[in-house]
């Protein structure tokens, strides 16, 4: 954001048109990325890759894919780590596991918040990586009516409210699922303010918000689910992102092995041009996957 306010036609730059320069980096950088504008860096804040194709939806549900990867697999739910050495796995019940070499895919709030703790030295750049990248918010807020509302032919509706970020992004499940389901986003700063709500209030402030967009007899929603990744203690946070003073070859640092071959980390933290992704994490797994694999495998 300084790079910008820095620019002289900013200086003189009419309200009306900060406002929608606002709504543009708000939609564009703060929502794809989920790290505020002034937190961003200017470099390498969108060095990230696209795969070409349309979206598409999970109506099963996204887990899908870890469900079927996951078959024949040792998995243990509600069994939280807490230290690692090497050769060596601390639970919180003070119970160890045995293991000749540790993938790490904790997400990157957790390692910044000390929420592993390591018997044992990282590597210097590793640590590096850790301390300046950083770990954005988006949050999630869904809404049921009764009926469909708003216009049932469009996927994606937004709206320059008073406050940049506020409410300004929808996606409607109208036209593909035919649902009477909105989803609002909000990311970084404005995420953050509005964890601090009930349900009620945010659910309040959401048909405030859409009584503005398209009347004040818009109904109120029968139903709303609501995400607060940034107060999760085994998140803290959605996804990481370029801060100002990172750059790709961080996540590099980030990933691979420590400690002899016996750590290792993954996770969509570590990927250059796929972080803030489920497919980057994705990758990230399969390629320490084929690192630990034998020669002959």
């Amino acid at each position: 954001m300084a790079a910008l306010e820095a620019l002289p036609a900013w200086q003189s730059a009419a309200p009306v048109l900060r406002q929608s320069v606002h709504h543009h980096i708000n939609a564009t950088l703060e929502q794809e990325y989920g790290g505020a504008a002034d937190e961003l860096s200017a470099w390498h804040g969108s060095d990230s890759e696209e795969y070409a194709g349309a979206d598409a939806l999970f109506p099963g549900g996204f887990d899908q894919l870890v469900v079927r990867a996951a078959r024949g697999l040792d998995v243990r739910l509600s069994t939280r780590v807490v230290a690692l050495a090497p050769g060596r796995v601390t639970l919180a019940d003070r119970r160890e596991i045995r293991a000749s070499a540790v993938v790490v895919t904790v997400p990157l709030g957790v390692l910044r918040a000390g929420g592993l703790h390591f018997a044992e030295a990282l590597h210097p750049a590793r640590v590096q990586a850790i301390e300046t990248l950083r770990m954005g918010l988006l949050n999630k807020c869904w809404l049921r009516f009764e009926r469909v509302h708003w216009p049932s032919d469009v996927d994606w509706i937004e709206w320059q409210g008073p406050q940049a970020g506020r409410w300004s992004q929808w996606v409607s499940l109208a036209s593909r699922l035919k649902a009477p389901v909105l989803l609002a986003f909000h990311a970084a700063h404005e995420a953050r303010q509005l964890e601090a709500l009930d349900d009620k209030d945010t659910v309040a402030r959401a048909h405030e918000a859409l009584r503005g967009m398209f009347g004040s007899r818009f109904p109120a929603p029968q139903a709303a689910q609501i995400t607060r990744w940034g107060r999760d203690p085994l998140s803290q946070g959605s996804y990481s992102f370029n801060a100002v003073g990172s750059s790709g070859q961080m996540r590099q640092a980030l990933g691979g092995s420590d400690w002899g071959g016996a750590l290792w980390f993954a996770g969509e933290a570590t990927e250059p041009g796929h972080f803030g992704t489920a497919h980057g994490a994705w990758m990230s797994g399969l390629r320490v996957g084929r690192a630990l694999l034998p020669p002959t495998c």
